[in-house]
């Protein structure tokens, strides 16, 4: 009987960390009241790490999740992409695909429909193939209108297009024009 407290006490001693002598332990607690202590902080310590464990990877695989929405789920109609002279009414007026420098600046007006949750489209205005601004716009669902603005300067005579992207950077639609004299 005594071996049995002996090695029951040296599996709890490591757990207790020395702060009670031998005598003061067994004077004070019994050594069953003492495992079960420590058996239920064992299970209690064990029990809050896998919590935290679940809870951490389930935090980031609803970022995946989200992240994989974004890419495949998102759905976006884009029924109006025109260049425009100016905005009127929150409208475009004046569409062409030519315009004169002399107009100072231009627009790229864009309609959504059908938007199944809040993202990010972008115009991405490029000029002779080369990249020269990119905007970004918030677009709420069900629907949505934007636009964005170029300041024309002589140099930027030439080809041009608009570039609309969604979120996961896939062309929706390309909008080429010139400016001219």
């Amino acid at each position: 009987m005594k071996k049995d407290v002996q090695l029951e006490f040296s599996r709890i001693r490591p757990t207790i960390a020395g702060c009670f002598e031998m005598g003061k332990l067994f004077k004070t607690h019994s050594l069953n009241s003492l495992l079960i202590k420590r058996d239920y902080i064992l299970y209690a310590t064990i029990f809050l790490l896998i919590l935290l464990f679940f809870s951490a990877t389930s935090n980031l695989y609803a970022e995946e999740e989200t992240n994989g929405k974004n890419a495949t789920d998102i759905k976006l109609k884009l029924t109006k992409a025109v260049m425009c002279e100016y905005i009127k009414d929150f409208e475009p007026a004046n569409t062409a695909v030519v315009f004169p420098i002399s107009f100072g600046k231009i627009h790229c007006y864009t309609a959504f429909e059908e938007i199944s949750e809040n993202t990010f489209i972008y115009h991405k205005w490029f000029h002779k193939d080369r990249f020269v601004a990119t905007n970004r716009f918030h677009i709420k669902s069900p629907q949505w209108s934007t636009f964005s603005t170029m300041q024309l300067r002589v140099a930027d005579k030439g080809p041009w297009r608009v570039e609309i992207t969604d979120d996961n950077d896939k062309i929706l639609k390309t909008l080429r024009f010139s400016v001219s004299d």
